[in-house]
């Protein structure tokens, strides 16, 4: 098959993927953020008109790694396609998508905790460098 047939079906599969898991995790997380009242309410130096869901977070997170995914799997599919180049083996780049997954989780839910709890900046600085150590450690 031709390569550039190849590149244009990945890149295809992966836009779909992205749109897709953003239309459908967006009000995912907003119907989920509303029944569980994981809100921030309108006051002080907020200047929102009404609650605000916070699981839009969750939303970004899930739909980026879904793509991040379908990606790696299309991309195993093309390679057995033949000598593709232009795509690299994903056996050989796991071990750092799985830390910088480790990683994006643990901000991911710093974030979580930091929204309902209101964690203090040293909080949220010791999550941020256990997420940058994660990342690190995984090569």
């Amino acid at each position: 098959m031709n390569e550039s047939i190849l590149l244009q079906l990945t890149h295809l599969a992966v836009f779909v993927t992205a749109v897709g898991a953003s239309l459908f995790m967006t009000p995912l997380m907003e119907k989920i953020s509303v029944r569980s009242g994981y809100l921030d309410y309108p006051g002080g130096r907020k200047q929102h008109a009404r609650p605000t869901p916070l699981l839009g977070g969750v939303a970004v997170f899930v739909s980026f790694w879904g793509v991040v995914w379908v990606g790696l799997w299309v991309s195993r599919i093309v390679r057995s396609f033949g000598d593709v180049s232009w795509i690299p083996d994903t056996g050989s780049i796991m071990p750092q998508v799985a830390g910088i997954f480790l990683g994006s989780l643990i901000l991911c839910i710093v974030g979580l905790l930091d929204d309902r709890y209101h964690w203090s900046p040293l909080r949220k600085l010791v999550g941020q460098v256990l997420a940058r150590v994660s990342c690190w450690g995984w090569g």
